[in-house]
Formats: structure tokens, sequence, C-alpha cells
């Protein structure tokens, strides 16, 4: 098991984060999350090969060294988990219960798709862009497929990625190949990706259908979101200030503010925001405050952001049956 981190299940893995690891531009391969419907494939790189096919006039198949040598991209952004929070809906949804911290930021590099579709030539009809990757499911459940319209893949510059954060991806996080949509939430990012099909339709699997869906929409990019990653939740103050810091992010969009609380939202303080990342990255604020004379023992400190759509995250996250896009406001306790 990764250091410091939360296992929720060993079968398939299942590996929450921790909120206070999660300040820096980039989170630590060790320190990120991990998402798996099944085991992790054992892969050989020798025989390995991504095809390209379906609605397309020239058919490809290339080796790993074939696709490092294309044309690349490097971006760095956030990875969030769509059950991200679940836990705290009331009454609890069915599903693994994530805490605050089923998210990361990385540095991803890999090649457009958009390009790779335009080298292999779209058909009359391609609309869709069906994404099959490696492994067997957990026993029992459907094969994880997922498909993406083929105009977002243009609009938000998907990637094909092969590296994080510098080094070549590990297994748990999609070794050799996977999928990355900037400012999208993670089920879109296939891992241990072999075969893109272009099609004419939408993918008509079980996790495309049936799951990652709100009122029947696909869910694409999380909603705006502050989290405070210190102090750690618990923690006892050495003073009489709070000094808070933590992350803002909002999918698509991009961080405007993040205010901070300390008397249970009847008042909030405009925390000060670091320079943005860009579309899908994260933004670090800092806010230090000072208790008041008659406050002491246990402090509940908030946090909420805005994005510059002028959405501000709501007290709690509206209630839907699979647990997706908890976006209530964070809070920890502090204690003097």
């Amino acid at each position: 098991m990764k250091p410091d981190l939360i296992l929720l299940t060993d079968e398939p893995v299942n590996i929450e984060g921790r909120a206070e690891l999660l300040m820096g531009q980039e989170t630590p391969v060790e320190h990120f999350f991990q998402r798996s419907h099944g085991p992790v494939p054992e892969v050989d790189l020798a025989s390995w090969r991504l095809r390209v096919e379906g609605l397309v006039t020239s058919p490809l198949t290339l080796d790993h060294a074939e696709l490092v040598a294309l044309p690349a991209q490097t971006r760095r952004l956030v990875l969030e988990c769509a059950g991200n929070g679940r836990r705290f809906f009331d009454p609890p949804p069915p599903g693994l219960a994530w805490g605050r911290a089923v998210l990361g930021q990385a540095r991803w590099t890999g090649t457009r798709l958009d390009a790779l579709l335009d080298r292999a030539g779209l058909a009359a009809g391609a609309a869709h862009v069906v994404f099959v990757g490696l492994g067997p499911a957990e026993p029992g459940e459907p094969a994880f497929v997922r498909s993406l319209p083929l105009a977002d893949v243009r609009a938000r510059g998907v990637l094909l990625a092969w590296a994080m954060n510098g080094d070549a991806l590990t297994p748990p996080h999609g070794f050799p190949l996977r999928v990355v949509v900037p400012g999208w939430c993670g089920q879109h990012w296939l891992k241990w990706l072999t075969r893109i099909e272009v099609a004419a339709t939408e993918a008509d699997v079980p996790y495309m259908r049936d799951d990652y869906r709100l009122d029947g929409a696909m869910i694409r990019g999380p909603r705006v979101k502050a989290l405070i990653s210190s102090p750690a939740d618990g923690a006892a103050l050495r003073d009489r200030v709070v000094r808070a810091s933590g992350i803002a992010w909002a999918g698509e969009a991009e961080v405007s503010r993040v205010q901070v609380s300390i008397d249970l939202g009847a008042s909030w303080h405009d925390a000060q925001l670091a320079a943005y990342g860009g579309g899908g990255a994260w933004r670090r604020w800092d806010l230090d405050l000072d208790l008041p004379a008659d406050m002491s023992g246990t402090v509940v400190v908030l946090a909420r952001a805005t994005d510059d759509q002028g959405r501000t995250q709501p007290e709690r996250g509206e209630w839907n049956t699979l647990g997706y896009l908890w976006d209530g406001w964070d809070r920890i306790q502090v204690h003097t």
C-alpha cells in the first residue's frame, strides 16, 4: 500500500489520497489516488499495440516506440473521480464511500488524439470515439469501455498519455497508455488503452448507458470546488491564528474566488489566489484568520470557491442516486 493513503478495497485496488498532501503543482505518484474497476493488467510492451479502427479510411497499428516518437504535448491537469465526496451525501448512495481527496494533479505527456484520428482519416458518419483497455473486468462485471463525442475530443484537446510527472506511467495509473481529458472527470480517462474505434454512435455498454450519468446526461467535468489542505482535519493550533491553505478547481472553467469562514458561514473572507495554471488545472489559495477572543475549543473551518461563470460552491451537494459530483463546502475542525 502507498504511504499515508487510505485503502478502500484491495481487489480491485482503490486508494484514496489525503487532502494535506494535495498542495503543490504536481501530486507525486506515490501520493496519487487509485481507482480501478478490475485488476491491473500485466503488459508485455514488446507485443503491445494501439489499434485505431472503425470509421476510418486508413486503420492504424502503432507500437509504443512509434507513439512516443509522435509530436507530444505536456499539460498540468487535475484528475478527479466523479465519486469524490460520495460519503458526505445523506442518505449515503451505493458505491465506494470516497472522502475528500479522490483527486490529484500531474503533468501528463502524450500526443493529441485528434491528430492521430486525422492521420487515420475519418470516414462518413464518424461522430464518436470508443476506448477499449486491456485487462479483464472484476469478476461478474462488464468490461470498462468508454466513448466520447468526436467534437469534444477536438474541443478538449484529448491526449493519449504515456508519461506522468516526467516519467513513464506506472501500471496502476495506466501503463503503457491512457486517455487524458482536460477538465473532465476521471471516468473518461481510460487506462491501459489498447484499441480506439471510431463509431457513429455512443458506445452501448453499461458504463456509458447506466453509470456516470445525471438526469440522463453524461457527466463531463467536475463542479467548482475548494479543498482545505492545511491545517489537517483535527489539528491543534499552535496559536490563535488559522493559517489556511488549499486548492480549488472548476473543471472546464476557471476559479475566480475562494472564501473561508470560521463562524459556520455567517461571514466569509477572501483568500489570496495563486496564478492560474490553465484550463483543467487547480489554483492554490492561502488565508490567515485571527480567531476572535470569544472563540475557543473546536473551530469549524469552511471553504468555498466561485468560478469565472459565477457559480459558487453550495453548502451541500445535490443528492443523486449514484453519489456523483459532491460539491458541498469543504470543512475541517481544528482545536485551540
